[in-house]
């Protein structure tokens, strides 16, 4: 027969379900957590960065890339990986820091997130990432949402609405206002 949802329209991406965890659901999703998964994991809270970003990152500046810059405390995000085209620089938090020294180097490559067998930047933690929810008893929470939980934290600590725009990286204040409610006004 037809299909149930003929004719129906689907909801526009832009509605953010917003779905963010509080630092003690923070705590215990990375404490369930274990090797490059609880890196990544680390990095996404701490910077708000999306998974494409993270995957892409690099040990060393290079060019047109997503890099680490250790001796500056800062990430750089390219625009050509950026899903805005515009790049922009990330604090490199000290958390991210300590997990990034625990990611063995690859001396055969320049990613820090490496699939051994293709060579090519990670494919997907979405294995690792489900159990580590399943045992933090996490329901109905994306891989995206650890940045909304990024975001949400820092509006929650009162950093300016602009200042998280530049770092998630929103090219108009409109995709940064939704948070503005957790403000403590």
């Amino acid at each position: 027969g037809p299909s149930p949802t003929k004719g129906m329209k689907p909801i526009p991406e832009k509605n953010c379900r917003c779905r963010w965890l509080t630092e003690e659901e923070q705590e215990l999703l990375l404490s369930h957590c274990h090797g490059i998964t609880k890196v990544i994991v680390t990095i996404a809270l701490k910077t708000g960065m999306r998974w494409g970003e993270i995957v892409n990152l690099k040990w060393r500046q290079n060019v047109n890339s997503n890099y680490v810059d250790f001796d500056n405390g800062t990430i750089y995000i390219h625009e050509s990986l950026a899903k805005t085209d515009q790049s922009r620089f990330v604090p490199l938090s000290n958390a991210v820091r300590l997990a990034l020294k625990e990611v063995p180097k690859n001396a055969r490559s320049e990613y820090i997130f490496l699939n051994d067998e293709t060579k090519k930047p990670l494919g997907s933690i979405k294995k690792s990432f489900a159990t580590a929810l399943t045992k933090s008893e996490i329901q109905d929470f994306k891989f995206h949402d650890l940045r909304h939980t990024f975001a949400s934290s820092l509006v929650r600590r009162g950093v300016d609405l602009y200042v998280v725009q530049k770092l998630l990286g929103h090219t108009t204040p409109k995709m940064t206002q939704r948070y503005a409610h957790l403000g403590s006004n």
